[in-house]
């Protein structure tokens, strides 16, 4: 009988359904799109938590486009890897505005050298500041191409990928000068009229391949290519608090991965 009653208010109970929460949704325009946004919830910022003081870079930025896919509330929900990498830190930033407000605490340590006990050492006084989410832009290099002429006669065309989340995932901390750093990013090799695209060859002999890049070329891609990247820019006045050092400049941040919650 005590079992009888017990399943009887179990199944009236879950007949119960909690209401869904209504969120005021943003719109905000990132470059020439609109996007459609919602803010952090108890989840989402769960989620940013958990990797909080995590070091690794990919870690940060993985959960970063899960909270831009899980806040998004538009067509490109789900779809935050295919959207360029610095639309996609841009949206971050406008969500972390929109959910917690447009400053950011944050500690800065001064690494001006300074004489201590007659010796050079790094001065390394923290100090704590306000960043003022406002004044984040988007920076746009004029000179950034994702398409080099090899020899100089147009018949050999290299094409290297567009920066999206996803490529930006794979990002190789290894030099990107070198000849593995640059295969990583090749999307396609067009010889007079026949394309190869990168994933039609092996890693091995596309690494081959970019070792024969002239000096000037690779030169060229470091500079507008890796060096021309869009991203994001702020620049914060930094005066030390230490007596003994008193150094003055300004610090710039052109990743969230720089100040991240």
């Amino acid at each position: 009988y005590v079992n009888s009653v017990l399943t009887n208010q179990f199944a009236a109970r879950s007949f119960k359904v909690l209401p869904s929460i209504p969120y005021q949704k943003t719109t905000k325009k990132i470059g020439f799109k609109n996007f459609t946004l919602r803010p952090f919830n108890v989840a989402t910022e769960n989620m940013l938590l958990l990797i909080k003081d995590s070091q690794d870079p990919k870690e940060i930025f993985s959960a970063i486009l899960q909270v831009v896919d899980d806040c998004l509330e538009d067509e490109n929900k789900g779809q935050a890897r295919k959207l360029h990498a610095h639309v996609v830190e841009m949206l971050f930033i406008e969500l972390r505005k929109i959910s917690n407000g447009t400053t950011l605490p944050l500690s800065l340590v001064c690494n001006k050298p300074i004489i201590k006990d007659g010796e050079e050492v790094q001065c390394g006084t923290q100090s704590k500041h306000e960043l003022n989410l406002e004044k984040v832009i988007l920076v746009e290099p004029d000179n950034y191409r994702s398409v080099f002429d090899v020899v100089g006669d147009n018949s050999i065309i290299l094409k290297m990928k567009e920066m999206t989340a996803e490529n930006f995932l794979s990002f190789s901390s290894k030099d990107k000068t070198t000849a593995e750093g640059i295969a990583g990013y090749v999307e396609s090799v067009t010889y007079q009229d026949t394309v190869t695209a990168a994933d039609e060859i092996s890693l091995e002999e596309l690494v081959s391949w970019c070792g024969t890049i002239p000096s000037s070329v690779k030169l060229q891609i470091a500079k507008d290519y890796f060096g021309a990247l869009p991203h994001i820019f702020l620049s914060v006045p930094f005066e030390c608090s230490n007596p003994a050092c008193g150094c003055k400049q300004e610090i710039t941040f052109d990743t969230v991965l720089d100040f991240f919650i």
